[in-house]
């Protein structure tokens, strides 16, 4: 059973590193496992999104599926990388409470054209926060039965 558990655990955090990495191209933090009550640098490359060519890239965020207790983080202006890549970054502090960070990107402070990954927005695990993810249950099915079938799953958070 210990040895199960070992694995599950190691193969998780494995899939997650993994997970983060693939997403370089556009997003990415460092650290890459953010933790919570520190710091965390967000790294952006906008050439790579909808916002290709605009001439400012704003970040807006907050925490534990946009709904920390503390609200929305304000909007802040992303500045260019230091590494002389196409990046350009922004800096949170994560509090102790959040087991996710949640954001997206804009081409102006008031709004604009938005990157939310087509309605998704980014999510981002916290680890080490003294608050849990609560687990979602299901409030709906519906299944269509036509030539194509069709099932919608609705999750609500406890």
């Amino acid at each position: 059973m210990e040895k199960t558990a070992r694995l599950k655990a190691e193969t998780k955090e494995r899939t997650l590193k993994k997970f983060l990495l693939s997403q370089k191209d556009v997003v990415y933090t460092e650290p890459l496992e953010i933790q919570a009550g520190r710091s965390v640098t967000v790294f952006y490359r906008p050439s790579n999104t909808v916002l290709n060519g605009k001439p400012e890239v704003w970040f807006r965020g907050s925490f534990n599926r946009w709904t920390h207790r503390l609200g929305p983080l304000p909007p802040q202006k992303m500045e260019a990388a230091d590494d002389g890549s196409s990046h350009v970054k922004t800096s949170a502090k994560v509090p102790l409470d959040a087991y996710m960070m949640d954001f997206v990107f804009s081409e102006k402070e008031d709004g604009g054209v938005f990157d939310n990954r087509y309605g998704l927005d980014y999510h981002l695990p916290v680890v080490g926060g003294i608050a849990k993810e609560p687990p979602l249950h299901i409030v709906h099915i519906a299944v269509e039965m036509a030539p194509i079938a069709k099932v919608t799953v609705r999750l609500k958070p406890v």
